[in-house]
């Protein structure tokens, strides 16, 4: 199977080898999906056999059976859930003691409340010889919620492959020129005063000054102008910008990662992470309901307390707590925003501040201050006017001309001829020149 992955097209013999590099060697996003898959995975298999084992309980498989039985089958129980527990609930573990290291009460709070109730309330039934344990009850409540957390992160992934083609300022590569040798390094390592070369079709990595050669340029990216730009010796380059028809070599005004692509691509890629304002509001609502929701549930279990067991009392406890947990509203949030994103970057917009899609939707007017960036950035031909030669004929013989030509007009020559379904005329000795 072939995939794309930090920038790269990697080919994988299969699903696994490519979730075991995306954890040894993906980015942020691709590595915190491909873990919550593994983790999936693990406490899939673990809670199925809970989940078997718990259902021929609940459907009385095992009445009539010695009493010696049920016990040893509780005990299994609680050596398939104890691995799940610590792996699929050691994250939420975690970000509450860390959250209340700071005085927030978060919905990771009541999750592991609610699992650390089920567990060790089963734990102890054990070690009693009670007839009723909840080890599946905690165990898929964190399947449940892990789920959600995956799906979260598969989206925040898929934004940023999105957004890969884009912003490759930090992966990208740069031809240093030293001397007669021409060297790939990563565009971080190069300084000011360095030579590069860029080849036809190549971006742009440095901001610099044209040394040798002469080309045009597309700086749609940087400026918003959809017309190329022709660069010869002594013109400024900016990163970011294409490179189309002829091999230019630049001298570097400044380092690799201080250019404005670079800080544009920073900018956007930390966009996935900040929080939009209803993504604020949604921590502010959590904050609210979570201490609720805790107060709720031990009152639940106080009630109930009284005219049922113990256990069926715990039981709808944890009920209370799983039911209302705010975790739908703390997940829509980012991922709605991580989906907008990547969504923008396809169409070739690019978002630094996740506030920007939702003021977007409560706007009523655009008002534009050139109508030059309002085209849809490729030229097209439109009409051909000749006199005494047929249109199908002038076409043929400028497609024959432009048709090894880079240049966004000789594109749509030859783009009309192929719609007209015309036959470019060969003419040899086509020499290209700048300009």
């Amino acid at each position: 199977m072939e995939r794309r992955l930090n920038g790269e097209a990697c080919a994988f013999c299969c699903y696994g080898c490519c979730i075991a590099f995306q954890v040894k060697s993906g980015r942020h996003e691709e590595w915190e999906a491909a873990w919550l898959l593994i983790q999936l995975g693990v406490g899939g298999f673990l809670s199925m056999n809970i989940m078997m084992f718990s259902l021929l309980l609940y459907s009385d498989a095992f009445t009539g059976v010695d009493a010696g039985v049920l016990p040893w089958i509780h005990l299994l129980l609680w050596i398939f859930a104890t691995p799940a527990v610590v792996i699929l609930g050691g994250p939420y573990l975690r970000e509450m003691w860390l959250n209340g290291i700071q005085g927030r009460v978060t919905s990771s709070a009541l999750i592991v409340l609610g699992v650390a109730a089920a567990y060790l309330y089963s734990a102890f039934a054990v070690f009693e010889g009670s007839t009723h344990v909840y080890f599946d009850t905690a165990v898929m409540v964190l399947m449940l919620f892990t789920a959600g957390r995956y799906l979260e992160a598969v989206g925040r992934a898929r934004a940023a492959r999105d957004l890969e083609p884009l912003l490759a300022a930090e992966s990208e590569s740069a031809t240093v020129v030293d001397g007669a040798a021409e060297i790939r390094r990563p565009v971080r390592e190069v300084s000011a005063g360095m030579l590069v070369r860029v080849r036809p079709g190549e971006r742009i990595p440095v901001d610099g000054v044209v040394v040798e050669g002469e080309s045009n340029t597309d700086e749609a990216v940087i400026t918003g102008e959809s017309r190329q730009v022709t660069k010869g010796a002594g013109s400024k380059v900016i990163a970011g910008s294409i490179n189309i028809d002829g091999p230019l070599l630049i001298q570097s005004s400044g380092d690799g990662t201080a250019t404005r692509w670079a800080g544009i691509c920073r900018s956007v890629r930390e966009a996935l992470g900040r929080r939009s304002p209803t993504q604020r509001l949604a921590d502010r609502i959590v904050g609210v309901s979570v201490p609720l929701v805790l107060a709720l549930g031990g009152l639940t279990i106080v009630y109930w307390a009284q005219s049922l067991p113990f256990d069926g009392a715990l039981l709808i406890g944890l009920s209370v707590l799983v039911v209302a947990c705010p975790c739908a509203v703390g997940l829509a949030a980012p991922m709605a925003t991580s989906l907008g994103i990547g969504r923008l970057a396809r169409h070739g917009c690019l978002v630094r501040d996740p506030g920007v899609l939702e003021t977007l939707a409560r706007v009523r007017l655009l008002a534009f201050d050139k109508t030059g960036t309002l085209t849809a950035g490729k030229a097209r031909l439109v009409g051909v006017d000749c006199e005494e030669v047929g249109i199908d004929e002038v076409l043929a013989r400028a497609a024959g001309l432009e048709r090894l030509s880079e240049h966004g007009l000789a594109r749509s020559i030859a783009a009309a001829a192929t719609q007209r379904v015309i036959t470019p005329l060969v003419t040899p000795d086509v020499r290209t020149v700048p300009g």
